[in-house]
């Protein structure tokens, strides 16, 4: 199995992702900004500004405001030590989407 993955490209499910002309645009878009990305830090840069996100929604139905919820101080902490730009990246593609 090692060997087989050695010279797999990861790229591929993605670069498929991009260019399905049935994927939603929201998904072709982030497909195309997590080309490139390693697969650890990738999944876990993604994975915590969709928490970070879930959490905003979350806070925005039980109607905390945003300067008083933990979710925006989240999220400014993320953007903040984000020194690649990929996290900003996803929230740039994202944010529009926030309640």
């Amino acid at each position: 199995m090692r060997a087989r993955l050695t010279n797999y490209d990861f790229n591929l499910p993605l670069i498929d992702a991009v260019n399905d002309p049935d994927m939603p645009d929201i998904r072709c878009e982030l497909a195309a900004l997590s080309l490139g990305q390693g697969l650890d830090s990738g999944y876990y840069a993604a994975k915590e500004m969709a928490d970070a996100v879930t959490l905003i929604w979350s806070e925005a139905q039980d109607q905390v405001p945003l300067s008083h919820g933990e979710a925006i101080r989240h999220l400014g902490d993320i953007l903040a030590r984000d020194d690649e730009g990929y996290q900003r990246f996803l929230y740039g593609a994202v944010g529009g989407l926030m309640p």
